[in-house]
């Protein structure tokens, strides 16, 4: 059944999005943080993929007069930023493209210590991000040997809408 009280919103709940929970690293237990989302999309299916950093993180600014020339941030906007620059890497170490391999990669490589409730779930996704753990799932295969992460298939029928003869592709 669809839950109700999920609070993951748009962009998040299209089809093959990356969606990103948000925690806190300098918190004992690194807890999910309060403005985190959570919940399933209307329909049921899970949303959440990867948690990430979303407690004050340092983020450069060059007109901080402080920190170095870094400002605190924090947020899932954040968090989001985290893994987008964690794909940024994935795609330069790939020869090609493939978003179906670096998604795997991303949740297989998750870090789920001091996390007890049962992953994937709909607070914490698949765990928590590791880069490195990624680049290396990419190109080990002892690493992927847990059952890859399927998004959804598409078929497409031409014409639309249907004829007496209807090609599927």
């Amino acid at each position: 059944t669809a839950n109700d009280d999920g609070t993951v919103t748009w962009p998040s709940t299209a089809d093959k999005a990356l969606t990103v929970a948000a925690y806190n690293p300098r918190t004992a237990g690194q807890p999910l943080n309060s403005f985190s989302g959570r919940g399933a999309r209307i329909d049921g299916s899970r949303l959440l993929d990867i948690a990430a950093p979303g407690s004050v993180v340092f983020s450069a600014n060059p007109n901080a007069a402080s920190y170095g020339g870094f400002v605190p941030f924090g947020g899932t906007s954040s968090a989001g930023p985290h893994v987008a620059g964690v794909v940024a890497l994935l795609q330069q170490l790939l020869d090609h493209n493939d978003t179906n391999l670096i998604v795997n990669a991303i949740t297989q490589a998750a870090d789920n210590s001091n996390i007890s409730a049962i992953l994937p779930n709909h607070e914490w996704g698949f765990g928590r991000i590791r880069a490195r753990a990624a680049a290396e799932a990419l190109f080990t295969p002892l690493v992927r040997k847990k059952n890859p992460v399927i998004r959804s298939t598409e078929l497409k029928a031409f014409p639309n809408p249907f004829n007496q003869i209807t090609r599927l592709q």
